[in-house]
């Protein structure tokens, strides 16, 4: 008989529990670890002694937090299932769960594993390339918002500097901007030092 192991991953500490195959809900206890070395090593430890093959182990794929466990299962030869947690949470519904804790959504993720059958696959094959992708997105959408401050910036104390750049924030404008962040600046400053500029 096999059996199908829930995680709930947390920051620092994670939820563990056991469906087994046939039964409808899974088992009450609950193994609670850390997100160290030291808890996936107790982990591990303790899924040996289960007394079963594990099918799977499904964990929700919300933040970073599930990377280092779902790579530390996959080195040790555990079939692995991410889910979206949205997944997850219509689960416990349709079997009219209502607590919320951490030992709760360690059940439903091993009643999800046993019931659900949920794809397993290579955790982790594109994360990284997720994560830089987003983090690229992120930079591009700040950029844009500095930016728009300073356009709105320049229209409100120096409006006079779109006659001569039609983007405020190039090289050159920003520049002058340093130097003389008014028009009245830009008057008073020697015509060679604003061509140097």
């Amino acid at each position: 008989m096999s059996l199908a192991v829930g995680i709930d991953v947390g920051a620092y500490k994670c939820a563990a529990a056991v469906c087994r195959q046939g039964e409808r809900e899974a088992e009450r206890k609950v193994l609670n670890i850390t997100t160290k070395r030291g808890g996936f090593v107790e982990l591990d430890s303790w899924m040996a002694k289960q007394g079963a093959p594990v099918d799977v182990v499904v964990m929700e794929s919300s933040g970073h937090y599930w990377f280092n466990l779902a790579s530390h299962l996959r080195r040790q030869g555990y079939p692995v299932a991410v889910v979206n947690p949205l997944q997850a949470k219509y689960f416990a519904k349709s079997r009219l769960q209502r607590s919320k804790s951490d030992p709760a959504d360690a059940r439903t993720l091993a009643a999800l594993g046993t019931h659900d059958q949920p794809r397993i696959s290579e955790p982790l094959v594109g994360a990284e390339l997720k994560e830089a992708a987003r983090f690229a997105m992120r930079l591009v959408r700040e950029q844009a918002q500095v930016c728009q401050r300073i356009q709105r910036l320049v229209d409100i104390g120096f409006p006079e500097l779109r006659e001569v750049w039609d983007d405020p924030t190039c090289m050159s404008a920003l520049a002058v901007l340093r130097h003389a962040p008014t028009a009245a600046a830009v008057a008073r400053m020697h015509p060679d030092r604003l061509a140097r500029l």
